[in-house]
């Protein structure tokens, strides 16, 4: 369960470093978004190995409803962060306080940090199609925290691949269930009553 220590602070002291020097978006990779790529990719090793060695994920050691609610909550930010360019419920414009809007676009990153790496290193690294289809998109969401101050890091059409690619993921992950696939849409909450 440590191996997980290593890759949250060093991503939260990197994004810390970065926002106290208020870079402006710009095109080309900067340091941080190298020491990020070797960062990750080292952490991803990582990962893999503690997997091959004691087939370790959090998964044994904290409740499935944790790494379930990283993903639910980071996916309502990016609700909240889309809502007022294209709206909630069928393009209907919601309208959020203009500081709550400031404060999720200023901070989301080091929740969206922290809930891709939880998700991550919750799972073991299996070859099944549910594990494979997730690591492929864990992969594009590390990209995206990459990209942080880059200008492909807000690109529309970037950001809408990847709300959209969570979706394969979640059906195969269904389909791929054995006897309980429903319980993937109930978020597991049977598990508290």
């Amino acid at each position: 369960m440590g191996g997980i220590c290593l890759p949250q602070h060093f991503c939260l002291g990197n994004n810390i470093k970065v926002r106290k020097n208020k870079p402006k978006f710009r095109s080309e990779l900067r340091w941080y978004n190298w020491a990020l790529l070797i960062g990750n990719l080292i952490f991803v090793g990582l990962h893999i190995l503690q997997t091959q060695v004691y087939y370790d994920g959090l998964a044994q050691d904290v409740p499935e409803i944790t790494a379930l609610g990283s993903v639910a909550l980071m996916l309502m930010i990016v609700l909240a962060l889309e809502a007022p360019r294209r709206g909630l419920f069928f393009g209907k414009k919601i309208r959020f306080d203009r500081r709550f809007i400031k404060l999720i676009r200023e901070y989301h990153g080091y929740l969206f940090s922290w809930a891709i790496i939880y998700t991550f290193w919750y799972h073991p690294t299996e070859g099944t199609i549910g594990h494979l289809a997730g690591f492929f998109y864990m992969f594009m969401l590390f990209g995206q925290s990459i990209l942080i101050f880059n200008r492909a890091h807000v690109n529309r059409w970037w950001t809408l691949t990847l709300e959209i690619l969570g979706i394969p993921h979640g059906v195969l992950v269904a389909i791929n269930q054995t006897g309980s696939a429903w319980r993937m849409f109930g978020l597991d909450l049977e598990q508290f009553l």
